[in-house]
């Protein structure tokens, strides 16, 4: 072994010894890629039911568990996660669009039929 790296070993043995004993604090260690990355938060103010916020702060009261907003933010991840959106709100907004657009192209057909006979006339 190099003399070089037997002095290193051995300064990383002491540190761990003094570490250890309570003497040393840890050095810095950077772990990268093992944990994911958490998403990031926004405050948002939103008004919800009494009876939910209430459900919610007795689920928050019980020993060992999060806090409420935090148990709050879990169902809608976990609402998100596996549905990913209303049950048939996707339909219901189709339908709405192809409604929306019958209604125009109706408008714009009846202007041009309007313009057409004021022509004739």
């Amino acid at each position: 072994m190099k003399k070089e790296n037997f002095e290193r070993l051995q300064r990383s043995l002491e540190q761990a010894i003094a570490y250890e004993r309570g003497e040393a604090q840890a050095g810095r260690v950077t772990v990268r890629g093992l944990a994911p990355e958490k998403p990031k938060k926004r405050r948002v103010n939103i008004w919800l039911d009494e009876d939910i916020v209430e459900y919610f702060e007795r689920c928050a009261a019980q020993s060992h568990t999060t806090s409420y907003q935090t148990q709050i933010n879990q169902a809608l991840r976990e609402f998100v996660d596996s549905a990913g959106h209303a049950p048939g709100l996707d339909s219901e907004m189709d339908v709405l669009a192809e409604q929306i657009a019958a209604k125009v192209a109706a408008r714009l057909h009846g202007k041009t039929k309007r313009k057409a006979a004021k022509a004739a006339a």
